[in-house]
Parts: structure tokens; sequence; C-alpha cells
């Protein structure tokens, strides 16, 4: 399916060449913020699927004096409408060790992929720790109130101008109508080679944040870089605070979908939490129907049989079988 026409007719803004006359710019800015915010609504309309891979890494602290991470991630995000899935997955490894009986080092921590899901249908949810863990049904109301989340939610496009929610256990809102709506445009300036950046602010009651965004015409007007910071705050951490993202993007069926992704923010312990993800994508007909209905009894097979890779299986907490062909980071990290 081609979506160019779709996301035409929801521009709110009349469309403006990229790269026009200086004077244009404001005008080109909010166009661009209108082609962002429809290819978004078009690929949830017909429904997608994204599985991110790559490195999330946290810097030693010298602060509290701890050592720093590096681990191999990966996330789908399976949305239509209001349906979603999101799974998450880390590998760990035996980078802990204890001493037996005997004074002799052994692993602490037993080599494994981990695997975690929250399935979204209205107001239902089904979810699940582990898959060796039970599937648990509750209410999105519920989960809400206990703060029982656990999966960290990647949302495609709502995320990509709040970088630090790619990597949030948070249920997403529609984030980028509400920063159309709030955000101030203070300032635009052309940077050459066919990039635009505009700041924006926001205001909230004891602070401000600064959005500074770069949109690209290489990159059919979508934003490649994000830069945050804390305004007009008395609060120490927020003075330092700020939070990176930058973006690739490529063109898959007619529309703009991003092929990489990379963020960093500090923490409160000093160190610096970052991620290098690569996206693959699958968009309206390419997924199967299976990954949209809630009663699916293995979602993950399901998503793991799209994406080309399978699972371990359990009995209990003890492993039966290891997964013949596990995820594995993408070439894009073989260097």
């Amino acid at each position: 399916m081609q979506y160019k026409a779709l996301i035409l007719c929801a521009l709110i803004a009349p469309s403006i060449a990229f790269g026009d006359a200086p004077q244009n710019l404001e005008s080109i800015v909010y166009s661009a913020l209108a082609d962002y915010q429809a290819s978004q609504e078009a690929i949830t309309r017909d429904g997608f699927a994204c599985m991110a891979r790559g490195l999330k890494t946290e810097s030693p602290s010298t602060r509290t004096n701890t050592d720093g991470v590096i681990i191999p991630a990966l996330s789908i995000t399976c949305k239509r409408r209001e349906f979603t899935t999101y799974a998450m997955s880390y590998h760990t490894s035996a980078n802990t060790f204890a001493r037996n009986p005997r004074g002799e080092l052994f692993p602490a921590v037993v080599p494994r992929t981990t695997w975690q899901y929250e399935i979204f249908d209205g107001n239902r949810v089904k979810l699940s720790t582990g898959l060796e863990a039970p599937v648990i049904e509750s209410t999105r109301a519920k989960l809400v109130k206990q703060r029982t989340s656990m999966v960290k939610k990647h949302d495609p496009f709502h995320d990509y101008l709040f970088p630090t929610r790619i990597d949030s256990v948070r249920l997403p809102a529609d984030e980028t109508q509400d920063f159309i709506a709030k955000a101030t445009l203070t300032s635009v300036k052309e940077l050459g080679s066919g990039k635009i950046e505009a700041t924006f602010e926001i205001w909230h009651p004891q602070r401000s944040h600064k959005y500074e965004i770069v949109f690209s015409r290489a990159h059919g007007g979508m934003p490649v870089e994000v830069h945050i910071t804390v305004q007009n705050s008395e609060v120490a951490f927020d003075k330092h605070y700020f939070c990176n993202g930058r973006y690739t993007w490529q063109k898959q069926q007619g529309i703009w979908l991003p092929s990489r992704i990379e963020f960093s923010r500090p923490v409160t312990n000093g160190s610096i939490w970052e991620s290098d993800l690569v996206l693959d994508w699958k968009i309206g007909n390419q997924v199967p129907e299976g990954c949209f209905r809630f009663d699916n009894p293995d979602p993950l097979s399901t998503l793991g049989e799209m994406f080309g890779f399978d699972f371990d299986t359990y009995s209990g907490n003890r492993i039966l079988s290891r997964a013949k062909n596990n995820w594995a980071l993408p070439k894009e990290f073989d260097q």
C-alpha cells in the first residue's frame, strides 16, 4: 500500500517544499511536523511491527563507584489502532561471580535470554514476565494504578521528539499532538545541506524544556537530531540535564521510517545512559493477523516467525531446549 496520498491529506498546514526561501521557514517546520504526525497515524491505522535491536550502555559512575554495563537488547512494538503488543528481550551474561564452599569462583548469573511482553486491547491487558512465567490478564486501569508495568515501550514516532521515552515503561500517550499544541516555536534557522534547525520551548509550573530539532530534506523532512535541556529550574540535577536523539530514516512502501535511533541522557547516579538501535519494519499486510489477536496463545512465537528467530522452551524454571535461532545483534554492530 502506498501511504503518500494518505499523508498529504492529513497535513494541518499547506505543504511547503523543504528548502524554500528563508521567509517560509516557519511554515516548513510546521508542515514537517504535520508530515511526521501523519506518518505515525497512517502506519497505526493499517498496522505495523517494529523490531529494534542494539546495545544499551550505562557508563561507569564515580559518584556511586559502580562499573558500567553494556546490554544487548531487543524491543518489538506491534500496533494497529487500539491494539498494541510490547515485547522486550535482553541477552544476559555471566559477568557476576561468587565463591563456592571450596573457595572456587563460579558464575552467579547463568547466561540466558530473557523475555517479557504486555498486550493491550482497549482496556484489556495480558502480560508475561518471562518464557517460564504464567500469563496474567488484567486491565489497563489496574496496571496504571498499581504501577506494575515492567516492559520498556518503544512507541515509534511518539518517542522521537522525547528520546528518553524510547526506554521507558510508561504507557505512551499522543505525544506528537501534545507537542504541537503546547510547544512555542522561538527560532528557526537554515544549517545548509538541506537542514533546518527549529527551537521550541514548553513551559511547566517549575521549569521549561527547550527543544532544538533538526529536520533534514535528505530524510524526507523528518527530524534527524533532537537536543533537550531544562531551563528556569532551581533543581540541581535539572541544571545539568540533557537528552539527545539522533535518527536515520529510509523510505519503505512510500513512507519515511526510522532505520536507526541513538539517544543519551544522564541518570541521577552521575552516569550516562545510551542506546544505539537498528530498526526493522513490517507494515500493513506484511504483519500476520495473529499479531493482533488478544487470544493468541503464543504471541511471542508469532512475532519470532515474522522476524526470523525462535525461543528457549521451559518446563517451569527448567530449560527443556535452547533456541536454534536466537535473535542476534544486526550486522551494523559487527565492526
